[in-house]
């Protein structure tokens, strides 16, 4: 990487809890420079001259020197390693896909558990379905995941679900480093999100053994694409991809593991 001029005063890795933890991910370096303008050129051919009219007081890069944040220049897009732009704010597009397959999945869910079974049973199953699956995503996310993800303590930040703008209206702000704890116990919040959306499914196949229906397999096949679609869509094109907590996230660690920096 060459850097053209620089006035350079200390390069570090920062610590996730400092100043910039919320934007960063672990493989970034900061570099503090003067208020000057600032070339960076890196030696990959797949990377073009990157200019900065006014750096500011600081400005981080990663390790191949392209920019990830900019205090003065939040407004331009951000790139990771593998130059797929990282969101600060998601598309409209983006999010309306992502909370309307999550909606449809949970009504259609509960839809086919009452229908499958067809009596009181079936009522008590698919309702308490549907508020636990609702309540899982829409509560205690914002109340436990969403207060030590970095879209948390973005300004002006969007995330693919949304609900980081719920998470500050309801939570107080957490760590980034507990933000990987989402992931740990029998009980943590990405098993009960796993779970909200392959109960229904399991439920289902019973009620088409006991008393099959046309109507009742459609609902299962329809929610078993939506729970494909999101596994093989939404996660690694629409919302996991652009995520700028990706590096730190155990569910996008495992999912772009052979892209995740050493």
């Amino acid at each position: 990487m060459k850097v053209h001029f620089i006035c350079r005063y200390h390069r570090h890795r920062p610590n996730v809890t400092g100043q910039h933890s919320g934007f960063l991910s672990p493989d970034v370096t900061s570099y503090r420079f003067c208020p000057i303008s600032v070339s960076v050129l890196t030696d990959s051919p797949k990377r073009t001259k990157l200019k900065s009219k006014h750096i500011g007081n600081s400005s981080i890069v990663d390790n191949l020197g392209m920019r990830i944040y900019t205090p003065y220049h939040k407004k331009e897009p951000i790139l990771s390693n593998n130059s797929v732009q990282l969101y600060t704010r998601y598309p409209l597009l983006n999010i309306l896909t992502y909370n309307g397959t999550t909606i449809v999945h949970y009504l259609l869910g509960g839809t086919g558990i009452i229908l499958g079974y067809n009596s009181w049973i079936g009522y008590l199953i698919g309702i308490l379905y549907i508020a636990f699956s609702f309540a899982e995503m829409y509560v205690h996310m914002p109340l436990k995941v969403c207060p030590n993800c970095v879209y948390f303590k973005l300004e002006n930040s969007l995330c693919v679900s949304g609900l980081n703008v719920v998470s500050r209206k309801i939570a107080k702000e957490g760590d980034v480093q507990d933000f990987q704890s989402r992931a740990r116990g029998v009980f943590c919040p990405n098993n009960l999100y796993i779970a909200s959306l392959v109960i229904p499914i399991i439920a289902m196949v019973p009620a088409l053994i006991l008393n099959f229906s046309f109507v009742v397999l459609a609902v299962l096949l329809i929610v078993v694409g939506l729970l494909i679609f999101r596994f093989f869509v939404i996660f690694p094109r629409i919302a996991c991809i652009h995520c700028r907590a990706k590096n730190i996230c155990p569910q996008a660690q495992s999912m772009f593991k052979d892209q995740t920096p050493a």
